[in-house]
């Protein structure tokens, strides 16, 4: 069944003709048109977007459309073609054809038992994934590609720095980044280190590592160990003479006068076989998936001593607490098991468990030593901050959520940051990639938006799994704070901070601070000057 013609010329894709479009459709088709003779030589890529995103490597012009995508009624459906020449140096995006809404119909699947013979797709909406599952196991998720193996690595550097991560020093000096590891100096000692001169490959330097070649830069205010002039191992990430310097190994490459010399060929001390992750690609996030809640407990703060100032932790956190749900925290050698409340005056709300008491007399004494509490303000998260009834230096805290949970992959997983694919500035806020972004944010990851020609940093997105209505989006660029709501659209405001008026004649100054979150200071007493 064809539902769709879309005619594609220059990276324009446009929807001829369509039909409505049944939820659960099988074998359905999209033909394709490309009138543009600079299409004729490229591979070309299909990418249907709808319930999941999936991409089908096809030159034809009658392409079956994956099952997964219409799966879910209610949204959106696209499809855009990306090609590239047998190179890859040339690559064109179309921009996407919505070819309509996925319409709900009749759904046999919904009854996994009436047919064991159902596609896998449909089974697999029943079944809670792991994903942890090693690919070819029977709890894998199809078209999920990220895992964790023992691999064999290969840790030797020939002087090709394409792909390479690399810090350009002075006086042809340039060090190179091998690896995230980090050696201590019992590893290095005793290693051996090839030195490879270009000129001649055949007539490698074999030099060991001895206590003496190692400096440790601790003692100049970098966390860095040196080995003579030709590695460096950094157990930390830090800044020195305007370089930020990653943790990780780093070989050595000279040149003279802008040719190269030669490097460090390789270092015994690094291991030939490690875990390898796999990221999970971008385009496989599936909100669905990831809003399934199953029964289990979730670490939302690791064990961990935090240290106190009188009652209250001396830093603020960045994990949220959901009203209505169960937490057990960990306070010291005792476990207590707390209902989450919320507080709210007009668009301040502050989530909480434990004594409240501790933080308003006000509030009845429930006996827990402890009170968490999460402030946000027109939905956004501001700080959580934690308080203990009685002073101390420290606490040993653990929390938990516990009952239903949603299924979440493991954030070693997921790629470390995300770029939406649209510009904020031409085309609104996307919901499908609003989602994918989401987790991200969740997860500690970096999130980036474009708004015409600057690139901004998200900081914050308010989502709500089951209505779909995407509540605040705040990002900045350091120069100014962009906001979106579903009730107002854009806000932009041009300076790093700005006012907000709360109930009783409060008011809250919102500022990022030097890391990069949102914070609130009550200025309620203060002098404000334009």
């Amino acid at each position: 069944m064809v539902i769709a013609k879309i005619e594609i010329s220059g990276t324009n894709a446009t929807v001829i003709w369509s039909k409505e479009i049944p939820m659960g459709l099988v074998g359905g088709r999209v033909q394709i048109e490309y009138t543009d003779e600079r299409w004729n030589t490229l591979n070309k890529t299909v990418v249907f977007r709808g319930a999941v995103t999936k991409d089908i490597l096809d030159n034809g012009t009658d392409i079956v459309i994956p099952a997964e995508v219409l799966s879910r009624s209610g949204i959106n459906f696209y499809v855009g073609v990306y090609g590239t020449d047998a190179e890859n140096n040339i690559g064109i995006p179309t921009f996407w054809a919505k070819v309509g809404v996925i319409r709900d119909a009749t759904d046999p699947n919904l009854d996994p038992n009436s047919n064991p013979d159902l596609p896998v797709w449909a089974r697999l909406l029943e079944r809670t994934p792991d994903w942890l599952a090693q690919p070819g196991s029977d709890n894998y998720i199809l078209n999920r590609t990220h895992w964790s193996a023992i691999e064999k690595v290969d840790r030797t550097f020939d002087g090709n720095l394409e792909g390479r991560t690399y810090l350009s020093i002075a006086n042809g000096y340039t060090f190179v980044k091998i690896t995230d590891q980090v050696l201590t100096e019992v590893d290095l000692i005793g290693s051996t280190v090839v030195l490879r001169t270009f000129s001649a490959p055949d007539e490698d330097a074999t030099i060991i590592i001895t206590e003496s070649m190692i400096q440790d830069g601790a003692s100049e205010g970098y966390p860095a160990l040196l080995v003579g002039e030709f590695i460096v191992s950094a157990y930390a990430d830090f800044d020195i003479y305007g370089l930020h310097i990653e943790k990780g190994v780093y070989f050595l490459y000279y040149a003279e006068d802008g040719v190269p010399v030669g490097c460090v060929y390789s270092l015994s001390a690094l291991p030939d076989e490690e875990e390898v992750v796999h990221k999970l690609d971008n385009k496989y996030l599936d909100a669905e998936w990831m809003a399934n809640c199953i029964d289990g407990s979730e670490v939302i703060l690791e064990e961990a001593v935090q240290p106190f100032s009188g009652t209250t932790a001396q830093q603020n956190f960045q994990f949220n607490l959901e009203a209505g749900k169960t937490y057990e925290v960990t306070w010291d050698s005792d476990v207590y098991q707390c209902i989450a409340g919320q507080i709210s005056e007009d668009y301040i709300v502050v989530s909480y468990m434990g004594n409240a008491h501790i933080l308003e007399e006000e509030y009845p004494d429930t006996g827990e030593p402890f009170c968490i509490a999460c402030l946000s303000i027109m939905g956004i998260q501001l700080m959580t901050q934690i308080a203990s009834a009685e002073e101390s230096t420290e606490h040993r805290i653990c929390i938990r959520q516990v009952g239903k949970i949603r299924n979440r992959i493991p954030f070693s997983f997921l790629p470390q940051s995300y770029v939406f694919p649209s510009d904020f500035r031409y085309t609104g806020v996307v919901d499908d990639e609003l989602e994918k972004a989401y987790y991200h944010l969740m997860r500690g990851g970096n999130v980036f938006a474009n708004y015409g020609s600057k690139r901004f940093k998200v900081l914050m997105i308010d989502l709500d799994f089951w209505d779909g209505m995407f509540h605040n989006l705040v990002m900045t660029n350091g120069n100014c704070i962009m906001m979106w709501s579903k009730e107002t659209g854009w806000l932009k405001h041009n300076k790093t901070s700005f006012m907000l008026d709360g109930e009783g004649g409060k008011k809250y100054r919102i500022a990022i601070n030097s890391s990069g979150a949102l914070y609130a200071t009550d200025v309620t007493n203060q002098t404000i000057y334009a």
